[in-house]
């Protein structure tokens, strides 16, 4: 009975790992060089991975390679970027960002944080966009985006941004969310906020993040929530950033911070005027922060009456 019992358990591995196997081959997968990209960094590759993107296919592969991206590549499936993989802008003409996640299920992924996502240019709508493009425009819903294992990396400029999440919703209307979004296992460097959640960019998982010489002053932060709500943020380490703000929380218009669970983020930025939380406006939202700037942390008079909880190391 035992010797009939480990065949059996032998065959349905075996089972699995056809079907699995089986599943593999018959994704659809396509390659940037099949689309005419330079993986020499000398010709503009956006086209060619716009072209990738909206073949259809259920995956986009980036070989290893230096590729120049000086216009906005909009994400709508599966990017993946192999290990050796570095991506530059150098034009600042350039408003949009480099990568823009605009479709639900969306997916940029490295293969680890070696692989490199770079602007020499000034990028206020950050490297990475998630989300509605305005208020106007690029409306519905959209949800269950993906952005994992990469470096993202500015020109330094305050006005830069890591990555931007929108939300063009208006209270009320269930038909034009952005929601539910993962961002997962980043180095942000050299911008002027790491991550920037605006409006009511709503319930995303932002995690393991290394923020490094993200913000040069009082005015720039590694994560900026405005308006935006029921997100967690946590496992975050901000450094090398001298006199930064590591948690801004604002209002946007009628919109403010609410239930935001904010966890197990260390603020060692550095800096005689370094701060680690300032909030000026916010309900219901849970903070906890391992703090290790000078200043402390800065929060608004009615803080705890608006049933916001502060948990300080």
């Amino acid at each position: 009975m035992k010797f009939r019992h480990i065949l059996f358990l032998v065959f349905a591995i075996l089972l699995s790992a056809c079907k699995v196997q089986h599943s593999i081959a018959n994704e659809s997968v396509a390659s940037v060089l099949d689309f005419g990209a330079d993986p020499t960094g000398k010709k503009d590759a956006s086209n060619a991975f716009q072209k990738a993107i909206n073949s259809n296919v259920s995956r986009v592969m980036v070989p290893k390679g230096r590729y120049l991206i000086n216009q906005t590549v909009e994400i709508s499936s599966y990017l993946f970027l192999e290990a050796g993989v570095h991506i530059i802008r150098t034009e600042q003409e350039v408003r949009g960002p480099i990568f823009w996640l605009n479709k639900s299920k969306a997916v940029l992924e490295g293969a680890h944080r070696g692989v490199i996502i770079e602007s020499y240019k000034t990028s206020s709508e950050g490297l990475i966009k998630i989300g509605h493009g305005s208020d106007t425009k690029n409306k519905g819903n959209i949800l269950y985006c993906s952005l994992k294992n990469l470096t993202l990396k500015g020109n330094g400029e305050d006005q830069s941004k890591g990555v931007l999440l929108y939300n063009s919703q208006e209270k009320g209307d269930p038909n034009t969310a952005s929601y539910f979004h993962n961002i997962q296992n980043l180095i942000i460097e050299y911008v002027g906020t790491g991550i920037h959640l605006l409006r009511m960019s709503n319930a995303n998982s932002i995690n393991q993040i290394y923020f490094n010489r993200v913000g040069r002053g009082k005015q720039s932060e590694a994560v900026l929530i405005e308006g935006a709500m029921e997100n967690r943020i946590h496992d975050c380490f901000h450094h090398f950033s001298p006199n930064a703000v590591t948690i801004r929380m604002l209002s946007y218009d009628n919109l403010y911070p609410m239930y935001n669970y904010i966890y197990g983020v260390v603020a060692e930025q550095g800096g005689e005027e370094a701060v680690c939380l300032d909030v000026e406006s916010g309900l219901h939202n849970i903070i906890e922060v391992n703090c290790n700037a000078v200043k402390g942390n800065k929060i608004f008079k009615e803080f705890y009456n608006q049933k916001n909880s502060l948990i300080a190391k």
